[in-house]
Formats: structure tokens, sequence, C-alpha cells
């Protein structure tokens, strides 16, 4: 007579896995130019809209800001693929300025080169502002 063994495990099950990028420092966004290393603490910030044309050699840049006396950018880059020119901006923030309300900013990002037949795009790591190192 064939039958069939049930078990139980005390083992939790494991945690789901998470699809959000998180940056453990600084040297994990790939080809990033620091303008300001000041800050207390960082974060990617949220691009808004890229804009550049084929024999342009700067991006114009807009994303969420802050109060200049509490924040501001502290770096850039850009990573040319095939087909595209991925833009990420790092902000810094003050001690205590973690929690200010976005607001409007916009700047100008140079490119090594002419920006060609690239489409100019935000990068993954600036679609939703991520702490770094935290």
């Amino acid at each position: 007579m064939p039958f069939a063994l049930a078990g139980c495990t005390e083992q939790p099950a494991p945690d789901p896995v998470s699809d959000e990028v998180t940056l453990g420092s600084l040297g994990e966004v790939p080809d990033l130019t620091m303008i300001d290393t000041e800050w207390e603490t960082y974060r990617t910030a949220v691009v808004t809209g890229v804009d550049g044309g084929p024999g342009r050699r700067t991006l114009d840049v807009t994303y969420d800001g802050g109060d200049p006396a509490c924040s501001g950018l502290a770096g850039y880059a850009v990573t040319r693929t095939s087909s595209e020119a991925q833009v990420t901006l790092v902000v810094g923030a003050a001690a205590g300025c973690d929690a200010e309300p976005a607001v409007d900013a916009t700047t100008v990002v140079p490119l090594d080169g002419a920006l060609g037949s690239l489409q100019p795009v935000v990068s993954e790591l600036s679609e939703a502002s991520l702490p770094i190192g935290e």
C-alpha cells in the first residue's frame, strides 16, 4: 500500500527579495563626478526631466531640489549606453535637513562629448530618492 510522508519545519520562510535599489556608498553610483563633498548626508535626486540635442555638450536637467540653505547638488553622473545617456544626480543635506519639502530645481550637466544620437533619459537611480550610505 503506497503512502506519502508529510513534514513540517521549524525554519521560518525566507524574507521576500526586494527589487528596491539601495546604495551603500557614493562609489556605487557609476560614473559619478562629485562637485561638493561637504554635506552630512547624500541621496539620489529625483530627476523630473532631461533635455539635450545632438550637437550639444551639456544636458538641461530638472530635479526635485531643496532649500539651498539646507541642501544642494553634490554630484552628477552620465552613463552612456549604445542608445541612451542616463543621468543621475546626487544631492547632499546638512544634519537635520533630510525631511525638507522638494522644490523644482534645474542644473546643466556637462558631457564628455556631443550627445549625438543618444537619447537623454533619467537613470534608474534617479527615478526615486535613494539614501546613500545609510
